[in-house]
């Protein structure tokens, strides 16, 4: 049978800079953690204000609550809308709203789901938090971020896929002048600037973009698709099998796959040079990356009843909160 290939608009950076990401992780689970769940909760909060058209000040009648009792099947009542999240949220609920009230003819749509097939030339879009429609002038596309680790703005492909997926659908009014404003709020950012960052691309910015990602498109669906190992493995569900990644990996540690054993040398940090602990250090956070995808995959086969030898699951303390910790361990132990 053959794997199903999806070009997301949220993996965009992934499968266009490595076309044979979609076919590696087809199949794969996608282990969304309480990060990822939390992001959901953030925006089902979202969706609910502006649908409801609940003035921001009153996003507290929310406080201390539950917004959603499942999450892709799995409980999520400990959830909690604690303040974080209602500040994060009122961030994007004044931007929307405020450029609704300088924007008079602007119309606006929440959860708009984005088809960029036509330019693509394969199945490809996903679903925009909110979508503000100013035509011929602009349209703005606003993604809310719940999570810390920065998200650049310009040269979003994920939002880039949405602008696309915007001009097909309003394709009778889009003119050769209309611009599409691309918006990210991220309230948590590490980086200090600002929790609103936007930037303007014209149409023919868009064409550009359009024709490179409808060349990865093509090679994603081809035969043996070819795979590149860069940051865009970050968060990747075949990081902890994909020899490129591992390769790339070992390889920025001046390492390979030959040279391990237990016997393999490792140099006493004291005894580094300052430009060596420079490289080691620049070459941290991919190893580190890598290690973590190893044994996440580890324990995903372990679950599955698979051998790795010389390691078994064990009992651990908890760190998250379940609604019902005896199904949980259950889960673990049976499957």
């Amino acid at each position: 049978m053959a794997r199903v290939i999806e070009l997301r608009a949220s993996n965009a950076h992934r499968w266009i800079a490595c076309p044979g990401q979609p076919q590696a992780v087809a199949g794969i689970r996608d282990n969304a953690g309480e990060h990822a769940d939390r992001g959901t909760a953030a925006h089902a909060l979202l969706e609910v204000m502006l649908r409801l058209d609940i003035p921001t000040d009153e996003i507290d009648r929310y406080a201390d609550k539950p917004l959603l009792k499942k999450i892709d099947n799995r409980p999520a009542g400990h959830i909690i809308v604690d303040e974080d999240m209602m500040n994060g949220v009122s961030h994007a609920l004044d931007y929307v709203r405020g450029y609704l009230e300088t924007n008079n003819d602007a119309s606006f749509e929440i959860e708009c789901a984005l088809d960029a097939t036509p330019f693509i030339g394969y199945e490809c879009g996903g679903t925009a938090d909110v979508m503000l429609v100013d035509l011929p002038r602009e349209i703005v596309v606003v993604d809310y971020k719940n999570g810390v680790q920065h998200v650049d703005h310009a040269d979003n492909a994920q939002l880039h896929i949405y602008a696309l997926g915007a001009l097909n659908k309003h394709s009778l009014d889009v003119a050769p002048e209309t611009a599409v404003r691309m918006v990210i709020v991220q309230p948590n950012s590490r980086k200090r600037d600002g929790p609103v960052r936007e930037v303007v691309y014209t149409y023919d910015d868009l064409m550009r973009f359009a024709k490179e990602a409808a060349l990865a498109a093509r090679k994603a669906h081809g035969k043996n698709p070819p795979r590149a190992a860069g940051d865009h493995c970050s968060f990747c569900r075949a990081a902890g099998h994909c020899r490129t990644y591992a390769d790339r990996a070992l390889q920025t540690a001046s390492l390979e796959f030959s040279d391990l054993g237990d016997d393999m040398p490792v140099a006493n940090p004291s005894d580094l040079k300052p430009a060596d602990v420079a490289k080691v250090l620049a070459s941290m956070t991919l190893l580190r990356q890598w290690l973590v995808a190893v044994e996440n995959e580890a324990i995903a086969r372990l679950v599955d009843k698979k051998k790795i030898p010389g390691f078994k699951l064990v009992a651990s303390t908890p760190h998250r909160r379940w609604d019902d910790q005896d199904k949980v361990v259950s889960m673990v132990l049976k499957e």
